[in-house]
C-alpha cells in the first residue's frame, strides 16, 4: 500500500499540461534564439577579424614593395661605386660650371 502510494506522488510531480508544455516551448525557444544570436554574433566578430587582417596584410605587402625597391636602388649605387673603383676613377671635390654666353 505503501510503494503505491509513492508511485501516485511521482507520477504527480512529473505530469505534463497544457501550461507546463506552454513554458517548456518558450523556454526552448528563448534557448535556440540565443544560440543563433550568439553564432552570429561569433561569425560576424571573425568577419570584421578578418577583414582587418586583410588590411593589414595589403599595408605589409605594400611595404615590403617598397623596400625591395629601396634595396634595388642601394644594391644598384654599391654596383656603380665597385664600377667606379674598378675603373680607377677618382672622386671629384669640387664642380664648377662653365657659364656660356
Amino acid at each position: 500500500m505503501f510503494t503505491g502510494v509513492q508511485k501516485n506522488r511521482m507520477a504527480s510531480r512529473f505530469a505534463v499540461g497544457p501550461v507546463s508544455l506552454q513554458f517548456v516551448t518558450i523556454i526552448l525557444l528563448a534557448l535556440f534564439s540565443l544560440m543563433y544570436l550568439l553564432q552570429n554574433n561569433q561569425m560576424t566578430t571573425q568577419g570584421y577579424k578578418l577583414a582587418q587582417l586583410k588590411s593589414e596584410q595589403v599595408e605589409i605587402l605594400q611595404q615590403n614593395e617598397k623596400y625591395q625597391v629601396e634595396a634595388a636602388r642601394l644594391k644598384a649605387l654599391g654596383e656603380v661605386k665597385k664600377k667606379v673603383e674598378n675603373l680607377e676613377m677618382e672622386t671629384v671635390e669640387s664642380v664648377r660650371y662653365l657659364a656660356v654666353e
